[in-house]
């Protein structure tokens, strides 16, 4: 990215999702004709949070349910709910889930990227098909 140009949104939710995995709630950004801060407010773990991104052209809010906690595809590929060398799926919905059990799997070409539970819960919903392709950061689950 050039001094001066626009940041491409997907750049920004790669710093959320870095934010979320690590723990952090404020990041700012600074190239000298940009500022740009990224503010989680509430639980890291999206629980009823409201994210805000703001920077120099205003702020954009992206709300998130308070009834549970979404659980997002990390990157773009092919929803797999059940290993390649497994029969059952990895979760169903009402089964009991850990934090950083592996819910699910993303394929990108011949690689498997685990979507991991952010916290401790039950599956609520599962919003997408085993094989369905999704985007970056397309809700997968709820887990309450």
């Amino acid at each position: 990215m050039a001094r001066g140009e626009d940041m491409p949104t997907d750049i920004v939710w790669d710093m959320v999702a870095c934010m979320r995995r690590y723990g952090m709630r404020e990041l700012d950004v600074h190239d000298g004709a940009m500022t740009l801060r990224l503010l989680l407010e509430g639980a890291v773990a999206q629980t009823g949070a409201e994210e805000r991104l703001s920077g120099d052209n205003g702020a954009a809010t992206v709300s998130t349910p308070s009834a549970g906690t979404v659980v997002y595809s990390p990157v773009m590929g092919g929803v797999l709910l059940t290993h390649p060398l497994r029969h059952a799926p990895e979760v169903e919905p009402g089964q009991e889930v850990a934090e950083g059990d592996i819910i699910a799997f993303i394929a990108v070409d011949h690689i498997l990227q685990p979507v991991v539970a952010p916290c401790a819960g039950h599956i609520d919903t599962i919003e997408v098909k085993h094989d369905e392709v999704v985007g970056y950061h397309q809700p997968l689950m709820v887990i309450l």
